[in-house]
């Protein structure tokens, strides 16, 4: 309705008063702030799938998938400046109330770039039409624009190749989120990592999603097929999932930094290639001027996985905090006999040229 640069535009003002209210609320101790300013930043600062649908306007078929790969190269990057900067900077200072605010602060100046950014040199791909709201081939569908909006958007599931997208799409995603989330306190409290080393630990997570989707993602378009490509990625997924069980039962301390490292390398590395492969295939199986509908879809379904996950995961860790990693990797195990079993490579659904 409004165009990709305006929605952009709002998630950058979202990210300069997000970090405005996590000041603010550190600084005064409240925590009515801080949950004010994690409410805009969950309702406004997520604009990924507004990208990739500016990335897929912009792109040809054949480059497709290395431009979605670009796109998380950057994302990536700054995933691996963010946590970094909060390790070094929180709890630095000798004014008490600038305990952890200090990041907060850098994330205003990186949130008020944003905006100069995209006003500036963000250039509209896509054609608004006044013409929004879904419709059926004889019109309006009938119920009013909220009925058309809920009809437009559960068509897409009618298609059989988007299903079974879709289902890649949420089983890796409970896998790598289970993973990302819950990594941190198995660090903290049963490896008894610093702070320090959790926050460039999850920095370099980035670093090997960066490597992943600049470097590792080319090879793979360039020499392999797609089943072959989510089969290793998938692959790599699992291995580094069983890194982190494996690490319970080591007590020599390098041999644990070792399988933990490598469990960062393979969850990372493989999770953003399926992802490139994923958003490259949804992009591929609609018309262009449905480009920012599909990745609205891809993002509605990530964001449920993270919240069900986050949920999930929370009851499971009162178990055990290795039970998410447990659970993750069933999940991770039935995409890959998933993609074993409901595709080959003559398999349309799984076509870059379609």
């Amino acid at each position: 309705k409004f165009g990709l640069k305006k929605i952009m535009t709002i998630g950058a003002c979202g990210a300069f008063a997000f970090s405005l209210f996590m000041v603010l609320g550190i600084i005064e101790g409240s925590v009515f702030l801080v949950l004010f300013g994690s409410v805009i930043c969950g309702l406004c600062v997520r604009t990924e799938p507004i990208a990739l649908a500016a990335v897929a306007d912009c792109s040809r078929q054949e480059s497709k998938i290395i431009n979605m790969g670009l796109l998380q190269v950057f994302i990536s990057i700054g995933a691996f400046i963010g946590p970094i900067l909060c390790g070094y900077f929180a709890k630095r200072f000798f004014f008490r109330q600038l305990d952890f605010a200090v990041p907060c602060i850098i994330g205003l100046f990186f949130g008020f770039m944003t905006i100069v950014l995209t006003r500036v040199y963000f250039k509209e791909t896509h054609s608004v039409s006044k013409d929004w709201i879904p419709r059926s081939s004889h019109g309006m569908t009938s119920g009013g624009p909220s009925r058309g909006m809920t009809e437009g958007f559960c068509r897409y599931f009618k298609s059989s190749a988007i299903g079974r997208i879709s289902v890649v799409l949420i089983l890796s995603q409970f896998g790598w989120r289970l993973y990302y989330q819950y990594i941190s306190p198995i660090l903290k409290t049963q490896l008894h990592f610093s702070d320090l080393y959790i926050g460039v630990f999850m920095g370099c997570i980035a670093f090997w999603l960066i490597l992943g989707s600049s470097l590792v993602v080319r090879l793979f378009n360039k020499y392999t097929t797609v089943k072959k490509t989510l089969f290793f990625s998938i692959s790599l997924m699992l291995f580094g999932l069983i890194c982190v069980l494996l690490s319970r039962f080591v007590n020599n301390h390098l041999t644990l930094d070792l399988l933990i490292w490598l469990s960062a390398v393979g969850m990372a590395i493989g999770d953003v290639i399926v992802y490139c492969v994923i958003c490259t295939l949804y992009s591929s199986h609609v018309s262009k001027n449905e480009q920012g509908n599909i990745m609205g879809v891809n993002f509605i379904l990530v964001s449920v996985v993270w919240t069900l996950s986050g949920f999930l995961g929370g009851i499971l860790e009162v178990v055990s905090d290795y039970l998410p990693i447990i659970v993750g990797f069933v999940f991770v195990f039935a995409l890959l006999v998933f993609v074993s079993k409901g595709f080959d490579n003559k398999n349309s659904s799984l076509s870059f040229e379609q």
